[in-house]
């Protein structure tokens, strides 16, 4: 039923003036001419309907209520006859008769009867997310896929060039048998009728080439209503092919699922090439496209025309589908479009689904009806789908998330491209503009569209709507190469994301780690290019807009170039045989010039390049790469969303052994330009030594020969180094704006602040920060203009552009449109914001902002540079570690200063005029604490600050400017050296310190801080310290043109007390003699410290811890001396006397003692001795007793000791001798 409505609608409309050619074509057959003009509508009804085919018998019956006509307007009675003959799309040119040309106005047509419900169906209708799933399976099977079409495509069978070697197609069987040789090149040389293949198998997989060369193949019938992915040719995924210059008339084909008339199913790789397909194609469930069910790939100069297209769902008259990777250009359809799902249908004039892109496109005539979701052109627009300068004049008959042009835009964009909404009887914004009949055949309706070489309008053809142009049979492909780290690297081994991995930043970078003989540690292989930041899109897309066959050349990035250059040469030949081209263009962004020279350097005598285009590429190397030694960051800003994830140890890590970074560095003939990049004002390497300035080539080497030397760093590769010497000395001299390799051209930015000479900064009282700029020169922000034009400056083929920062040329449109006019060899026509010529110097005020703050800057449009979103369009910002620089290309501007911790921070602001540096404006030591603002406002001179210290809003202080230099003190870099007479650390009496500083500018003050403390101004030459305490003590002195001193730092100890000792014995102790004693003596001192702690036993040094034998003392009184002397000099001794002594409890532990050792060997004798030391008080008995066993059963010596200490302490009793 609903196809008989729309029988009924396009009668109607053939009536209307202004549209009585809408429903109908006209294609010369000459295929490439895509133009519509007013048609001869034959009056056979018997002829319209074998154009358009018999509308199946359940459609056939036109219910009563639905036969009359819209606001009483009469039904024709032969309309009513024959509902279901629809009306003629014709293939000739012709105009329609004057009996022919009826004056019925369009409102007439708007009519409930055309609203009709949707039919009841036995199939399922998915959920959204059914739907959505469906979805996401075919985007992953073609992502799977996509990795592997590059290899499959070098399996191809034939030959190195397969044009040597065609098979010929001329007959049905021909082509059936095209599935014995999937990798053949053929070339159709006749018309041909498939009827004898009444259900044609479709051919499946195959990794050739066909070309149909302009002839006819007809009666396609295909009847598969239960098998997917069905078409001539059915599933390509994973294949890489091309199918050119096919023409399917006459077809009828019916399948369930991915169903095309041309391909149910294409690959990345796919490209189908100005092909046509007239007739009918049906599916049973999702994915029904006229040439094509699920598009992957490139769709070029494709139309579709004739009966009607008809699916459940995700219908679109050239594609059902056109996914992530999918591209559409230059194509349209004349055709009516239904689909059938009750619920959620995805229906559209070209695309039922688009995640792709589809530029320079357009649906014309006939209905497109469906329930819901359901557009013009497109039905629904999933993630990253994009619709470009398109158009739609198509009657959209859908009840839901409907539109004249996308039924549903959520998740895509819609630029530039519009419908006519009296035709759509739709009425929506911001997914197609509408515009009216009258102004849908207007030129000026278009806006930036290319009406030059892509599209035509004529009021004699199309029906007066825009036209698609014949495209050049010469068409160039085009290779956009990308700089250092603009393509994804992936691990092999379990398909790892190591570049760009936001989320797991650091681990991917580790494990893109080479060894020190340029081989990574994993097998890492190359993707696609960036996303993130998505410099490319936006180039690559216009390319392709403005008609040229674009590659993308990823590669891997660390490698020497000199290896990117083989697989250039691969990727080069894959692209000349795909586009059956002899030559390619390349356009090449940054590090990618430098693999396009060298790619000339070793195969220019291949002659397969025509002009290469190098945008932003360092030929002589670009100074901001030494920051990769100095900071360890990467190009800062360049990956702005994930700049501050990155560890600097990571990069310490990967960029050892990264050749590409030191083919990146400045080269000898940098340096002959009068480039100078470094300045070091401090020992930054750990060896000792200020290396001093590097002002040309001999001492960069010579820097990184000391640092290479030093084991502290390990972050060199010395051979490494040696090959980008060598890499420049060939490639500095290939020219390629002069040479006979190449039509070169370069474009180079000349208004961004670029660093071109950077120094260590000793800041406010000698706080050290690394790189501030001492020098800026034009460029990019990181490449400089005389790099970027290889030392050329000006020249007819260089050309500049007013704005963008390095990594955003290719997304500037004055970029991407002066590359397309040199791509079409126009030189003449201007493009704003491009210029040849000279290049600009530069103006403005550098700022240089020292921690601990956060840089804004305000300019005069009201555009805010911060941390958070960098530059504007007239400031240049940056960030290098803990500093904040920016470039403000203006006289009025205003800095804020925000406090994010407590400190001091330097504010220097230098004003260049013509480039060079005219004057320096410091303010030096601004307090800061977390919270607190800093103001300065800039009018032609800076104005004091205006300081809140707690950030309550009030600003309770102003400040000028500290310093300020112009002239001849700008050259003086170099700060003051302080000196003083100071002799030591450590004081036990007052200290006088002398200090003095030393400049060639002179000094403009001295000053110092003790303990941390507030700084003061030195006066008098000289510190008294006369209070014990320990003193740390810094100084500083600034010069006359503005430069600290390196701190002078010192810590002085006045200590006047001495040490306390401290021993485990008191004076006079008596001590047993008998096993060993323990002696414990430290000393103590509060300021200074103890330097030396020593002691002496009766004159002999001892140890001032430890056990000391007491037999091995005689018995009486010992002198113990302890002497403690602090490191002020300090001293302090103690005196101890002891006394060694024993009684008769000793002489009974000897006793136990020889026991227990066998000297005494009578029990009885033992027992003996023991009883008489019980008893005997005068130890005379007992001494008795040992003399007259001594040697019998006492031993001599023992006898002897015993005896030794009783006349001890009979002595030391009674005070007699025995």
């Amino acid at each position: 039923m609903k196809k008989y409505i729309a029988v009924l609608l396009m009668l109607v409309l053939l009536a209307m003036p202004g549209t009585q050619g809408l429903l109908a074509q006209d294609y010369s057959e000459n295929s490439l001419q895509n133009e519509l003009t007013l048609p001869q509508i034959e009056a056979s009804q018997e002829q319209a309907a074998d154009e358009l085919g018999e509308l199946p018998d359940e459609q056939e019956q036109f219910t009563g209520e639905q036969e009359e006509a819209p606001d009483g307007q009469e039904i024709p009675d032969e309309q009513k006859e024959h509902p279901d003959e629809q009306v003629e799309v014709q293939d000739d040119q012709g105009e329609l008769p004057d009996e022919q040309e009826l004056t019925t106005p369009y409102d007439d047509v708007r009519t409930e009867a055309l609203i009709i419900d949707p039919p009841s169906f036995d199939k399922k209708s998915l959920s959204l997310e059914e739907k959505n799933e469906e979805i996401d399976k075919v985007l992953r099977e073609v992502s799977a896929n996509a990795n592997v079409t590059e290899s499959v495509y070098s399996t191809k069978s034939c030959c190195s060039n397969c044009n040597e070697c065609p098979v010929y197609i001329w007959t049905a069987s021909d082509i059936y048998n095209i599935r014995d040789n999937l990798n053949g090149y053929y070339v159709q040389m006749a018309d041909i009728d498939l009827s004898a293949y009444p259900n044609w198998e479709p051919i499946n997989m195959f990794n050739g080439t066909y070309d149909g060369n302009g002839f006819n193949v007809t009666n396609l019938t295909i009847s598969r209503s239960t098998e997917d992915r069905i078409g001539l040719f059915g599933d390509l995924s994973g294949t890489t092919c091309s199918l050119q210059n096919i023409n399917l008339k006459n077809i009828s084909v019916s399948g369930r699922q991915c169903v095309g008339g041309l391909v149910g199913f294409t690959s990345e790789s796919t490209v189908i090439n100005n092909c046509s397909v007239t007739g009918l194609v049906k599916g049973e469930d999702a994915f029904i496209g006229g040439l094509a069910g699920v598009n992957a790939g490139l769709i070029i100069q494709c139309k579709v025309t004739g009966r009607y297209i008809d699916g459940f769902w995700g219908v679109g008259g050239l594609v059902g589908f056109n996914t992530t990777n999918g591209i559409i250009f230059q194509s349209h359809t004349i055709i009516s479009v239904y689909g059938d799902d009750p619920y959620i249908t995805y229906s559209g004039g070209l695309a039922g689904i688009n995640g792709g892109s589809i530029r320079n496109c357009y649906s014309l005539a006939g209905v497109v009806m469906a329930p819901s979701y359901s557009g013009g052109l497109v039905g629904h627009m999933v993630t990253d789908g994009y619709v470009r300068s398109c158009y739609a004049a198509k009657y959209v008959n859908c009840y839901s998330n409907s539109g004249g042009l996308v039924g549903n835009s959520a998740l895509g964009t819609v630029s530039d491209s519009y419908y006519d909404i009296e035709i759509a009887d739709q009425y929506d914004t911001g997914k197609g503009e509408p515009r009216t009949t009258a102004q849908m055949k207007q030129q000026s309706t278009y806006v930036d569209w290319n009406f030059a070489d892509i599209w035509g309008i004529n009021p004699d053809t199309n029906l007066g709507y825009p036209y698609l142009k014949s495209p050049s049979e010469e068409s160039i492909p085009v290779i956009v190469i990308p700089g250092i780290m603009g393509s994804e690297l992936y691990a092999a081994e379990d398909d790892y994301l190591c570049w760009p991995n936001i989320f797991h930043i650091n681990d991917g970078l580790r494990r893109l780690h080479v060894n020190e003989y340029g081989v990574s540690d994993e097998d890492i292989t190359v993707g696609g290019l960036v996303g993130l930041p998505d410099y490319y899109s936006e180039m690559i897309a216009q390319l392709r807009t403005a008609g040229f066959k674009v590659e993308e050349f990823p590669y891997d990035w660390r490698m020497d170039n000199n290896i990117n250059v083989d697989r250039l040469e691969d990727k080069i030949n894959s692209t000349l045989q795909k586009y059956n081209a002899d030559k390619v263009d390349i356009v090449a962004h940054s590090m990618g010039g430098l693999v396009s020279k060298a790619y000339l350097n070793k195969y220019a005598r291949a002659n397969k390049v025509r002009k290469l285009v190098t945008i932003g590429t360092p030929h002589l190397g670009a100074p901001k790469m030494f920051g990769v030694w100095k900071t360890s960051e990467l190009e800062p800003g360049a990956f702005i969303s994930i700049d501050a994830l990155i560890d600097c140890d990571t990069v310490k890590y990967i960029t050892r052994n990264f050749s590409s970074i030191y083919q990146l560095l400045p080269s000898k003939d940098y340096f002959s330009y009068g480039g100078a990049y470094y300045e070091e004002g401090f020992d930054t390497n750990g060896d000792g030594l200020i290396n001093g300035r590097i002002y040309n080539y001999s001492d960069m080497k010579d820097w990184y020969d000391k640092r290479y030397n030093n084991s502290e760093y390990n972050d060199l590769n010395w051979n490494m180094l040696n090959n980008a010497e060598a890499f420049h000395d060939v490639l500095d001299k290939i020219i390629i704006t002069d040479n006979s390799l190449v039509e070169g051209y370069m474009i180079a930015s000349d208004r961004q602040a670029t660093p071109v000479l950077l120094r260590d900064y000793i800041g406010s009282l000698g706080i050290k920060h690394e790189n501030k700029v001492e020098k800026l020169e034009a460029g990019d922000g990181t490449v400089p203009t005389v790099s970027a034009t290889n030392g050329q400056i000006q020249h007819s083929q260089i050309f500049y552009v007013n704005d963008g920062t390095h990594g955003e040329l290719l997304k500037l449109s004055p970029v991407i449109q002066k590359t397309i006019h040199i791509l079409n060899g126009d030189f003449n026509t201007p493009v704003e914001g491009i210029r040849s010529g000279v290049p600009a110097e530069l103006d403005g005020y550098y700022v240089y902002a020292a921690c601990p703050v956060d840089l804004y800057v305000t300019d005069s449009e009201g555009q805010v540079a911060d941390p958070e979103t960098w530059g504007t369009s007239i400031i240049n910002y940056w960030i290098t570690g803990e500093s904040k620089h920016a470039f403000i290309h203006d006289d009025n501007f205003e800095i804020d200063l925000k406090g994010t911790g407590q400190g001091i921070a330097d504010l220097v602001i230098e004003k260049y005029e013509n480039g060079e540096k005219t004057e320096r404006y410091s303010y030096l030591a601004i307090p800061t604490a977390e919270g607190s603002d800093v103001r300065l406002t800039v009018s032609g001179t800076p104005q004091n600050l205006l300081i809140d210290t707690d950030g309550d809003g009030t600003y309770e202080t102003t400040a000028a400017p500290d310093n300020v230099a112009s002239g001849a003190a700008l050259e003086d870099t170099t700060g003051p050296v302080v000196t003083s007479d100071l002799n030591g650390a450590y004081f036990n009496q007052d200290v006088i310190v002398n200090i003095s500083a030393h400049d060639q500018s002179g000094i403009e003050k001295i000053m110092y801080s003790v303990n941390n403390g507030s700084w003061s101004e030195l006066v008098g030459g000289s510190l008294t310290f006369n209070q014990e305490g320990e003193y740390q003590t810094s100084v500083c002195a600034l010069d006359k043109a503005g430069n600290w001193s390196e701190p002078l730092e010192f810590t002085i100890c006045l200590d006047k007390t001495a040490p306390v000792i401290i021993t485990n014995f008191a004076d006079g102790i008596e001590i047993e003699r008998f096993s060993s004693f323990t002696i414990s003596n430290s000393a103590d001192d509060q300021l200074s410290g103890i330097e030396q702690l020593s002691t002496t036993l009766d004159g002999q040094i001892i140890a001032n811890e430890g056990d000391i034998d007491t037999e091995a003392l005689s018995f009486g009184n010992h002198t113990i001396i302890i002497t403690a002397v602090d490191k002020a000099g300090n001293t302090t001794i103690r005196h101890i006397t002891i006394k060694i002594t024993a009684s008769m409890s000793t002489v009974g532990k000897l006793v136990d003692r020889y026991y227990q050792s066998g000297e005494i060997n009578n029990t009885i004798v033992y027992r003996g001795l023991k009883e008489l030391l019980a008893h005997d008080i005068t130890l005379l008995p007992f001494m008795l007793k040992v003399k007259a066993v001594r040697g019998i059963h006492i031993t001599k010596p023992a006898a002897d000791k015993l005896l030794d200490y009783c006349e001890w302490i009979i002595k030391d009793k009674y005070s007699c001798k025995l």
